[in-house]
């Protein structure tokens, strides 16, 4: 090979290991959330949300959806059996984790069923049991996940005044008063919702998913 040959293999050779660097770079980019996650857990509105509001592109992060529609606050009680709606959730995470995913936060929306007009062991409406029952989801969840993540905990809104949920406001008070240093909450009421006044219209879950994204993410 001669110098000329040399020269031009050598420049050859570089400019491809730029173009290299650079595309990797690019990838590097492109996949920054690769690795993030978050788990969307509750009944309706949080299946809505996962469905409709785009939540995924906003943050940048796998949505791990832990939500399933009429579910009173009992069916978040902490168990690991696979057809639980928590053993299902933990099976998840694991297998998040396992593939070296990282959970980054907790969006909590549940609460409109147990408004309703029923009554827990001790003959008081299930809504006042609910503050206790979020509690003891907490703990089990960050405990799972393996260490403390922000929550933030969506309050349902203040004009529900339909008769089939009776204890809508008392509910509403359990949730506003819910407090920890890693729970942020966001109110619903702004939102847009549909006649029903208990779901948002595709509006509001874009909307509200906006607002929740920028709360993890500024």
């Amino acid at each position: 090979m001669n110098k000329t040959d040399f020269l031009d293999y050598f420049h050859g050779g570089l400019f491809a290991l730029i173009l290299i660097l650079l595309a990797s770079a690019w990838v590097d980019a492109a996949n920054a959330g690769d690795h993030d996650g978050y788990i969307v857990m509750g009944q309706s509105n949080a299946a809505g949300m996962i469905n409709a509001s785009g939540l995924d592109t906003k943050l940048n992060a796998r949505i791990i959806g832990c939500a399933k529609n009429g579910q009173l606050m009992d069916a978040f009680e902490p168990d690991y059996f696979n057809l639980s709606i928590y053993g299902d959730c933990f099976n998840k995470i694991k297998t998040w984790q396992a593939n070296g995913g990282i959970i980054k936060g907790v969006i909590f929306w549940q609460g409109e069923s147990d408004a309703s007009y029923k009554f827990g062991y001790d003959g008081l409406p299930i809504a006042d049991h609910w503050t206790q029952k979020f509690y003891r989801l907490f703990n089990a969840l960050n405990s799972d996940i393996g260490c403390h993540v922000p929550w933030v905990l969506v309050d349902l809104n203040d004009f529900y005044n339909h008769s089939d949920l009776v204890y809508w406001g008392r509910m509403r008070y359990y949730q506003r008063h819910t407090q920890h240093a890693d729970v942020t909450h966001i109110d619903s009421s702004p939102y847009p919702f549909l006649t029903d006044d208990k779901h948002l219209t595709p509006v509001g879950y874009d909307q509200i998913g906006t607002d929740i994204a920028n709360m993890f993410l500024h």
